[in-house]
């Protein structure tokens, strides 16, 4: 079965690498601009609505746990 499931991890953590564990990775570079940016905004006006739906860009690490694509089923 193992040649046919993907296991993925996430946040690319050193232990994924000592299993060969494929993973979704972003940046903490990023993730704490974003915060910053945020709290700043909350410290300087703290009674504005500061809701948001922010998405950083993330990208995927392939190890020995990505399975290769499925192959289609040819009829007949």
């Amino acid at each position: 079965m193992p040649e046919r499931v993907s296991v993925l991890g996430f946040d690319d953590q050193p232990i994924a690498d000592w299993f060969d564990l494929s993973t979704v990775a972003q940046s903490p570079a990023d993730i704490g601009r974003e915060a910053g940016e945020l709290a700043l905004c909350l410290i300087n006006d703290p009674d504005a609505d500061h809701k948001r739906h922010i998405v950083l860009p993330t990208h995927v690490i392939p190890r020995a746990t990505t399975a290769p694509p499925p192959q289609e089923e040819r009829e007949g």
